[in-house]
């Protein structure tokens, strides 16, 4: 057990350390796209979505605004404001999976998957696993894999 004031990774030895200090993990670049940046998206998505149903909220409940109040169409205030937040949910999920969609077992060869409206992107730009998949390498087995690395 180390002091909390010791250097991090100080508990390793020998062999462990050797190996940690050649692998010392992700950059600031792989941890911001990866991980760092997914909530701040996502919270300016939503920020988004609820811009535009204020926004047209707001112009549907005018009084002043001609063709709404002269006629009175309130059914088509409804109907666009659902068309409006189907929209941008829909916006919502591509932009999601054009980031950060992970491939499903199946998908993992290049050529293989199809995509559909609600998964039109295999692999997310920004997964670790997007440059291996680009280049048709990700669901290889690697021929000097060996199971006791794992172990």
């Amino acid at each position: 057990m180390t002091s909390p004031g010791s250097p991090q990774g100080s508990h390793l030895r020998g062999d462990e350390r050797r190996r940690a200090l050649a692998q010392p993990g992700l950059g600031w670049k792989e941890w911001a796209l990866y991980s760092g940046l997914k909530p701040w998206i996502g919270l300016g998505l939503l920020i988004v979505d609820v811009w535009a149903l204020v926004t047209v909220v707001g112009l549907a409940s005018q009084p002043t605004y001609g063709l709404w109040a002269g006629l009175g169409l309130e059914p088509l205030t409804v109907v666009l404001v659902s068309l409006l937040t189907a929209l941008t949910i829909y916006l919502n999920l591509v932009v999601w999976s054009y980031l950060w969609a992970n491939p499903r077992e199946g998908d993992l060869r290049r050529g293989t998957f199809n995509p559909t409206a609600l998964r039109p992107f295999a692999v997310g730009r920004w997964t670790p696993d997007y440059p291996a998949w680009a280049s048709g390498n990700l669901g290889k087995v690697a021929s000097d894999a060996s199971i006791e690395e794992f172990l």
